[in-house]
């Protein structure tokens, strides 16, 4: 029984974690004007970072993030775009991620990261999202800080329709993981009502458990 219970729960947690990433990333990486680039060292502040030196990173490359400090992204405006047009910076988990954009009087600030309550995020996602403006980066480079020492990390740029889509399967995804965690823990439940084992029910208390935890950490519990 117990052997049992290891394997449904090894096997729901791989396919949470590759799910998630697929799901969340979707087919649709970005060739728009939208350059990115990696700060040379490390700063603390976005001013500091705005005076370093860069080079180019390619749309979801994995970058190892900085021991040193938090690891600063760069996103520049290369060519031309309409105006109006939207895009999504979208990065694997992680801690926390601020992005900084140029307002009228000022840095403007987007938060996200497991360490951010869902609600508070500036982009409803499970995975840091940040949206990107062409008007906004007309005005000048936009830049994210990352705060997760050490991490490896895969940043994204997404259309407007991608994110769409990658949302879609996201939930497509979600829905159908939840379902068979659900359908494990009562079977396991009616077994116990049955057989009066308690190793069985201690089994479906851990599903329900791991249930209400996703739930809430996913943020469909918000």
């Amino acid at each position: 029984m117990r052997t049992r219970a290891v394997f449904f729960a090894a096997v729901a947690s791989a396919l949470f974690v590759f799910g998630s990433v697929v799901s969340a990333f979707g087919d649709g990486i970005d060739t728009s004007p939208v350059t990115l680039a990696r700060l040379d060292g490390t700063a603390d502040s976005v001013a500091v970072a705005a005076r370093g030196a860069y080079r180019e990173l390619r749309p979801q490359l994995e970058l190892r993030t900085s021991t040193a400090g938090p690891t600063w992204v760069r996103a520049s405006l290369a060519g031309d775009a309409a105006a109006g047009t939207r895009w999504y910076l979208r990065i694997s988990k992680l801690r926390k991620a601020t992005l900084y954009t140029r307002g009228v009087d000022g840095w403007l600030e987007q938060r996200s990261g497991l360490e951010i309550p869902y609600a508070q995020r500036s982009v409803a996602s499970v995975l840091p999202t940040f949206e990107l403006l062409s008007d906004t980066l007309a005005r000048g480079d936009a830049y994210l800080r990352v705060e997760d020492r050490g991490a490896p990390i895969a940043i994204a740029l997404l259309t407007s329709d991608a994110f769409e889509r990658a949302d879609r399967s996201r939930l497509a995804f979600f829905g159908t993981f939840f379902g068979v965690l659900i359908a494990v823990g009562l079977y396991h439940l009616l077994m116990y009502l049955l057989l009066r084992n308690r190793e069985l029910l201690a089994y479906a208390v851990y599903v329900a458990a791991l249930v209400a935890e996703e739930l809430v950490r996913t943020g469909y519990a918000a």
